[in-house]
């Protein structure tokens, strides 16, 4: 938000990013992808961004090394291991990764019952490191998706005992594994996999990782411009013409004989008078009703009084808000004309407008002359 002479100040709240899909932010370089906000991923102009991760888990193993050697073979060929990984998710669908795997003991008898009772509790235990390609089967942007892997392993045996003969190996063999991957949020994901290396150990695990998650970049952002003070309107000056019109007597409006009802030619001026008075809400005008001696005095101000308000209430009526009219009858207080001939009497029943304030129309007077200096 920008206040008036302020530069604006913006607070982001960064996405944290890790193998997932993104699409261009105005604010940011790009965000995480969300199908709400950014509709399907075939028309969101959507990309991969890659990400490194770490895990480890534990899992139930089976080592079953291959003959025997010295009457021992294998007699218990399951135990608890557990299992490290790192790896780097490199597109959508396509992951490298490196891991170790410890696949416990196995336990060891021996054909002899002698040599078995003097070697207790004999076993056989493998160390298994890996590299390996896994391709996960819906992409990146399922939180939830099936991967397969394939590598190699170098696989290294030792046992507990010495006296126990064996080959030490440290053969390279085929990793083939399978998974069930959950992205639990943008940081962290959890996995079930079963890996079996060659013939001789596998493992069955369930795992905890964790994304490098980074945030997006801002972009370039030009310094926004201070908006200024706005100035002051300046005041409408009225044309002279508008300051005649309401500074005298309307000729147009005029009335039956003892009557307040306006005619429709009084209604055509005095709606001609409201468009005026839209275009210059400054102007506020006195209604002056005037009559001429006919009746009685107290009979001629009270009709005048009637007219100068019926008016009013036709101006209200037509839009023109009622705190800019003041509507007055004056009886035949001020005739501008003898009562004595018809056409004086005729002079005298008018209706005059007044501006309330006329130094709009001295401001006119005034812009000219500097105008013409």
């Amino acid at each position: 938000m920008s206040l008036i002479g302020l530069t604006s100040v913006h607070t982001f709240a960064h996405d944290s990013i890790a193998a997932q899909m993104v699409v261009a932010d105005p604010e940011l370089v790009w965000k995480a992808w969300d199908a709400e906000e950014d509709g399907p991923l075939e028309t969101a102009d959507a990309q991969f961004k890659s990400g490194w991760y770490v895990g480890g888990g534990t899992g139930l193993t089976e080592v079953s090394p291959e003959g025997s050697s010295g009457g021992f073979y294998v007699e218990d060929d399951r135990d608890w291991g557990y299992k490290v990984f790192a790896g780097w998710r490199f597109m959508s669908h396509w992951g490298a990764e490196i891991s170790y795997v410890y696949t416990g003991e196995a336990g060891l008898g021996n054909v002899n019952p002698a040599i078995a009772d003097d070697i207790a509790d004999a076993t056989i235990r493998y160390q298994i490191p890996t590299m390996a390609a896994s391709y996960y089967l819906r992409g990146a942007e399922h939180p939830l998706d099936v991967f397969g892997r394939v590598g190699l392993s170098a696989i290294t045996n030792s046992v507990s005992d010495d006296r126990i003969p064996y080959e030490k190996q440290t053969p390279v063999q085929l990793n083939l594994g399978i998974g069930v991957e959950w992205r639990i949020n943008e940081t962290w994901f959890a996995r079930a996999a079963y890996d079996g290396f060659d013939n001789d150990a596998s493992m069955l695990a369930i795992s905890l990782g964790r994304y490098f998650t980074r945030h997006p970049d801002h972009r370039a952002l030009p310094e926004p411009t201070p908006i200024p003070e706005p100035a002051a309107p300046e005041p409408i000056t009225p044309p002279e013409p508008v300051c005649a019109e309401f500074n005298g007597a309307i000729d147009a409006i005029q009335f039956a004989v003892d009557s307040a009802q306006l005619n429709d030619t009084s209604r055509v001026r005095l709606q001609e008078a409201a468009n005026t008075l839209r275009q210059f809400p400054d102007i506020n005008i006195q209604i002056e009703a005037h009559t001429d001696s006919t009746a009685s005095e107290a009979y001629n101000l009270s009709l005048s009084d009637q007219r100068a308000q019926a008016i009013r209430d036709y101006l209200i009526e037509l839009g023109i808000d009622e705190q800019r009219l003041t509507a007055t009858g004056y009886g035949e207080s001020q005739p501008r004309a003898s009562n004595e001939s018809e056409e004086g009497r005729s002079l005298n029943r008018r209706v005059e407008f007044r501006m309330e304030d006329t130094s709009p129309c001295s401001m006119e007077t005034v812009n000219t002359e500097e105008s013409n200096s």
